[in-house]
Parts: C-alpha cells; structure tokens; sequence
C-alpha cells in the first residue's frame, strides 16, 4: 500500500517513515478566552489605533494580564473582521 511517499504493507502504520521513525505532532495551543473587561480595553485599543506598535502592544498585554503575541494575534484577526463589515 502507498501512501505519498512511504510504502507499508497491509496491517502497518502509514505514518511512519521508511526508517521507522514515527513523526511527532504538536499540540495545538488552546483557544484563548477573553474576559469582558480584556475585551473592553482591546476593543477601545484598536479604536485609537488599528494598529499598535510593539511598545503599545506589551503595555497592553500587561495591563490586561496576556501575551503581547496575543495581543498582536487578536489585532490581527480584528483588522479582518473590520474589512469584511466594510
């Protein structure tokens, strides 16, 4: 049996490679869940300015207790809802 490019034998695994090695997933990270008052002062964040700076993004990561790579991810995802309303 072939799959892509490693061939195994009816009763096998597929997804070990032709060494034996079986590659590794990573874990997906768990969806973050923001709070009403993170997502007031995120909401009023990106109405001063769409887009923050790496300065304002850590300020704001700290002041509502996140990651600034959240941060960044939500303004990211918030600029794209705000083209698809336009």
């Amino acid at each position: 049996v072939t799959h892509g490019t490693v061939t195994t034998s009816p009763g096998t695994m597929p997804n070990r490679t032709p060494w034996g090695i079986v590659p590794r997933r990573r874990k997906r990270r768990e969806r973050t869940t923001w709070s009403y008052e993170q997502k007031v002062a995120l909401e009023t964040a990106f109405e001063q300015a769409p887009y923050q700076d790496v300065y304002e993004r850590q300020e704001l990561a700290e002041k509502i207790n996140t990651y600034p790579s959240r941060v960044m991810i939500w303004f990211k995802n918030r600029r794209v809802r705000q083209r698809m309303i336009e």
